[in-house]
């Protein structure tokens, strides 16, 4: 102790104790330290946030090109540039004019609406009449059940295309405006119609194809199709060796595995 005294002019006791305080000024200051970042940070955030407001509001007022994900500086620099744009843009008006303008714009955006309207309800009313003279319609699944036009009128036969595909409550729907014949076509070897939901009604009307639905598709597999399914021999999509492989069972498909290597 006395060779400490005698090398740093203080007790050990002391030089103890003002480390401990130096430890706890530091400890202090750096507490202090990391509540002035979180603060800086949080106004950094802040600043950013209100400076991507401004970019975007005056993007939509086309006075500046700039992205609301700017950089804080270039940021800054486009809304200041857009303030002096903005200055120039409204020089020698009073608010009154401009009060004005806005009146005029609204007036006419009013107008050109109502002739919109016009137009609309015009093309309706010769979708109504076209559809409803046609010998023949052809339209999507979707359309047919929505749009007014084609539910307004009767046909002879309807025929459903890629029905493996369609939920069956639509088919339903497009398939009552037939009077006398429905025709449905599609292959129950591909995908079921497309679901999200696991509820079991989901399952049972949206999550099967109308062939499986009907027994169409197990009286096939059971070797007894019924009368009415006619069955397509011939198709013209693709080669007939590729077709013909495309239709094996895939327990059927031979698999090569490499030979083994002797030596």
């Amino acid at each position: 102790m006395r060779a400490f005294e005698a090398e740093f002019g203080m007790a050990l006791d002391v030089a103890i104790t003002r480390a401990n305080e130096a430890e706890t000024v530091e400890l202090r200051s750096r507490e202090a330290a990391n509540a002035r970042e979180a603060q800086a940070d949080a106004l950094a955030a802040r600043l950013t946030t209100q400076t991507d407001a401004r970019l975007t509001q005056l993007r939509d007022w086309r006075l500046t090109h700039a992205r609301p994900d700017a950089e804080p500086e270039a940021a800054i620099a486009a809304i200041a540039e857009a303030v002096v744009q903005a200055a120039n843009v409204v020089q020698g008006q009073s608010l009154e004019q401009l009060h004005a303008e806005q009146t005029s714009l609204l007036v006419a955006l009013h107008a050109i609406a109502t002739e919109l309207r016009e137009v609309e309800d015009a093309l309706a009313e010769v979708e109504m009449l076209v559809i409803g003279e046609a010998l023949v319609v052809a339209t999507t699944l979707t359309r047919a059940y929505k749009r007014e036009s084609v539910q307004a009128r009767r046909f002879d036969t309807v025929i459903l295309d890629e029905a493996s595909m369609a939920p069956i409550p639509a088919l339903w729907v497009v398939a009552g405006l037939a009077e006398a014949n429905v025709v449905v076509v599609g292959d129950f070897k591909q995908l079921p119609p497309i679901k999200h939901s696991e509820h079991p009604l989901a399952e049972q009307w949206l999550g099967q194809d109308i062939f499986r639905a009907s027994g169409v598709q197990g009286a096939w597999e059971a070797g007894e199709p019924p009368e009415n399914l006619v069955q397509l021999q011939v198709q013209y999509r693709m080669d007939p060796q590729i077709s013909a492989r495309a239709s094996l069972e895939p327990s059927s498909i031979p698999v090569r595995r490499p030979r083994a290597r002797s030596g």
